[in-house]
């Protein structure tokens, strides 16, 4: 398992996001960022089946289009992954995301 995932995402231009969440001034949801943080510890790590729960996610500063993302994604455990998404030296959001297993018993 990787236990550490650093990567950067520019919000693209024309992301269809924008159409409905106010087009004159278009932000990023918050549920694309944990989208987009969830798909990226996926790219590193094969999670058997299960799904992703928020734990918390603290949204601090509005990003738009062309805004350039770090994402830096930590496991604290083998279930939770704490999370910090940057636009430069600003924090954007800071999150805490917790996968549940498929399977139980």
């Amino acid at each position: 398992m990787t236990t550490v995932v650093q990567k950067t995402w520019v919000v693209p231009q024309d992301h269809p996001v924008f159409v409905g969440h106010f087009p004159e001034h278009p932000v990023v949801p918050g549920a694309l960022l944990l989208q987009v943080a969830i798909a990226m510890w996926q790219e590193q790590n094969a999670d058997p089946a299960g799904s992703w729960q928020v734990q918390s996610a603290k949204f601090l500063q509005a990003c738009g289009p062309g805004t350039v993302l770090d994402f830096a994604l930590q496991a604290r455990n083998t279930r939770t992954v704490d999370g910090s998404i940057r636009a430069g030296d600003a924090v954007v959001a800071q999150v805490v995301l917790q996968w549940e297993s498929a399977v139980h018993g």
